[in-house]
């Protein structure tokens, strides 16, 4: 082990310290693939609720206690030395620190009498300051952190679409196994749901990232800095005489395919939430913020939702209809997208307010000015291995295709009311009836913007694909095949075919149908309670996305063989503990393995090792090829 920690040590020194790496790499030819190695990754707020909790529980203490109870292996600012302020001065010295995470009674007067003094804030500042305000980052090369109360986990950089579906189901093992020991710790269980609302008109999101030539990133958000006059200098000078010249059309055509990507990718979703309301959604369960008020619904008994998707028949269920009871007309609409509610314009560096459905941020991680991390924000939560490989794939092969030059011939694709286009197609649920209105005039439905996009991309590409490639494009074409003819093929497919199918069998089940849920009660065998069928099947649709596989309705339904998968639980099992070998992700996770003790810094793109200083991480470097090839040399 000694041995394995000192070699890892050198190889780092090396990468970063001395010239044969620049040799290295032109060996084996891997500086700069352009688009022939796309990096990727995504990002996943859970949602988190503490069942019974009073209103006065601080609503990110929950959350940092996931963090607190990780049982895997991971490196954190304050794993060893605790918090850093700016100024670098390490005020928690690691004695100390490992006595606080060891648990409260194991502080001594002096420890009490110094945290009294430094930490005089409130729990949830306190928190943030002892985990660290990077969070958690894993041995897999992803990060585990808290954002705006929520867990999230950011997955480690990936280059194809397969191997971001075992990192996203990665993440959801872990966040879930945090969460079964911060629920025994707590003495109350914590549920953690990996969708998009809480039903009451507030969105937490699943973004997406994409390594992307800052030539293309600045023609897609151009448009929305045009008010800015250096920049409109800037493009003058720098782009109108250039290759970009006339690629004004891009950001149209890739608000067009955000658009209507959602036929495939949508995770599904009962309600409208265009506006903050009430609902009885979560019934007596705080849900998101631990102070939100929500209207109880009848007795919350898990095992009653169990039953409603396996049992094939009624299953002692007793439905009763009230006429007479008022029901707003979108209080139990089904819609396609959980995120199409939440956009309000075209352009925005807003994440969290006013969203756009391009998101302008550029925040690279990276020190290369030849390349822009694209920050995708309008996709929905996934639980289907199908939706997670054909969001991520698909856009993949957009973005390479708007790269290459013969993309601006479908700029006529353009929407001519982007937002509207964004939530009309959401309640289509046949992906084609939805007449949408194009800049120039002409009208498109969902189905044909995507069908003319795979042209397109088949065109450009050809027989030009690695395997993962090839296979996005046949499960593409297979989609939407599947949603022209025959859209029953994807119920064990696609997210929001599999709810409709569960939904629209348990009205079947009930006597009932979208238009009466809202008036019917029901009363279940097991809790004998009068309730609102359309209550019940908001709550059916959250619990859908328990990441509890004893009790979430996707495991449930996987579990079955009711869900079509595209990878293998061992696949998954091994991307819990070890990282990408073809991305930076790598020497991350062997640094956070091996070089604890050594490491006084690392984030996604800086390596900070005690007495060697701090260096940037190339997105395209540090790799397991790199590293087998020094290892070559040294033997």
């Amino acid at each position: 082990m000694f041995l394995r920690l000192v070699l890892t040590f050198l190889i780092i020194y090396v990468i970063f310290f001395s010239s044969p790496l620049t040799e290295i790499k032109n060996d084996l030819n891997i500086r700069r693939f352009k688009l022939a190695k796309m990096i990727m990754g995504s990002e996943t707020e859970y949602a988190i609720l503490v069942k019974g909790a009073s209103d006065a529980r601080p609503d990110n203490s929950a959350a940092y206690l996931l963090l607190k109870k990780c049982p895997y292996p991971f490196f954190s600012r304050s794993h060893l030395y605790g918090w850093r302020r700016r100024d670098g001065d390490f005020q928690i010295e690691a004695e100390r620190m490992a006595r606080l995470l060891a648990g409260p009674e194991h502080l001594t007067a002096e420890d009490k009498e110094w945290f009294q003094e430094h930490f005089d804030l409130p729990l949830s500042q306190r928190s943030e300051a002892l985990i660290g305000a990077l969070g958690l980052l894993l041995e897999n090369g992803s990060r585990f952190y808290v954002d705006m109360s929520h867990p999230e986990f950011s997955t480690a950089e990936v280059t194809n679409a397969r191997d971001l579906i075992l990192y996203e189901k990665a993440g959801e093992i872990i966040v879930e196994a945090s969460r079964r020991k911060a629920s025994a710790e707590l003495g109350q269980e914590i549920k953690i749901y990996k969708n998009n609302s809480d039903g009451k008109g507030s969105s937490y999101a699943c973004h997406e990232n994409y390594l992307v030539p800052a030539s293309l990133f600045r023609e897609i958000t151009r448009e929305s800095m045009m008010s800015s006059e250096w920049y409109r200098q800037y493009y003058e000078r720098n782009c109108r005489n250039g290759a970009s010249s006339n690629r004004g059309s891009l950001a149209g055509i890739f608000a067009a395919f955000l658009i209507t990507r959602q036929i495939f990718c949508g995770a599904g979703k009962i309600g409208v939430e265009r506006e903050k309301s009430e609902s009885c959604y979560l019934r007596e369960q705080k849900f998101r913020h631990f102070t939100g008020r929500s209207e109880r619904c009848g007795e919350y008994v898990e095992s009653d939702i169990v039953d409603s998707v396996t049992s094939k028949t009624s299953n002692g269920v007793e439905t009763e209809e009230t006429p007479a009871t008022p029901v707003d007309k979108d209080a139990y609409r089904f819609q396609i997208s959980q995120r199409a509610d939440f956009f309000t314009r075209l352009y925005s560096t807003e994440t969290t307010r006013e969203r756009g459905i391009i998101n302008t941020r550029d925040r690279s991680y990276l020190n290369d000015f030849d390349f822009s991390r694209l920050h995708v924000i309008i996709g929905d939560s996934n639980m289907a291995e199908w939706s997670i490989f054909l969001k991520t794939g698909v856009t993949a092969l957009i973005l390479d295709w708007l790269s290459s030059g013969f993309a601006e011939r479908l700029g006529h694709l353009a929407f001519k009311e982007p937002v509207k286009a964004l939530r009309e197609i959401s309640f289509d649920l046949t992906c084609k009836k939805a007449v949408i209105k194009l800049a120039n005039g002409t009208t498109v439905s969902a189905l044909d913007v995507q069908k003319e996009l795979l042209k397109a991309v088949k065109e450009y590409r050809g027989n030009n694909l690695t395997s993962v490639e090839a296979d996005v494009i046949e499960k593409w074409s297979y989609a939407l095949d599947a949603l022209e003819r025959d859209p029953s093929l994807l119920d064990d497919k696609l997210d929001w075919r599999i709810k409709k199918r569960i939904f629209e069998r348990y009205l079947v089940k009930c006597g009932a149908n979208w238009d009466n849920c809202g008036r019917k009660t029901i009363k279940t065998k097991k809790s004998g309670v009068a309730e609102n069928l359309g209550c019940w099947l908001k709550q059916l649709d959250i619990e859908y996305h328990n990441i509890n596989p004893d009790t979430g309705v996707y495991h449930v339904l996987q579990n079955q063989g009711a869900i079509k998968r595209i990878v293998s639980d061992e696949e998954i099992s091994n991307a819990v503990g070890n990282p990408p070998t073809d991305t930076r992700a790598y020497i991350r996770g062997m640094a956070a393995r091996h070089l604890k003790e050594l490491i006084t810094d690392m984030h996604w793109h800086i390596l900070e090792i005690h007495g060697l200083g701090r260096v940037q991480l190339d997105p395209f470097d540090c790799t397991k090829g790199i590293v087998d090839v020094l290892l070559k040399k040294f033997k």
